[in-house]
């Protein structure tokens, strides 16, 4: 693994929980920024994944993960509000 992807990645981390944070406060600015610097950092990912040749199912498979556990956590996020 490349130490920049692993930096990306937790940027991207980082990002999901900020986004997630302004969701909740229903700052709706400040979200869709968060939204766009996602957007471009993942961009940035998948072309490190490409550059280092990664295997591409295994990195689909950990986003598919991702968005599961991402989409539970929204659904108990919006029970407990």
């Amino acid at each position: 693994m490349n130490t920049a992807l692993l930096l990306l990645i937790f940027i991207e981390l980082v990002l999901f929980f900020l986004w997630v944070s302004f969701a909740k406060k229903d700052k709706k600015k400040s979200k869709d920024m968060i939204s766009g610097m996602m957007f471009l950092v993942a961009l940035v990912i998948l072309y490190q994944v490409f550059k280092l040749n990664l295997d591409f199912g295994l990195v689909l498979s950990f986003a598919t993960l991702f968005a599961a556990v991402s989409w539970l956590f929204g659904k108990i996020i919006l029970l407990v509000i």
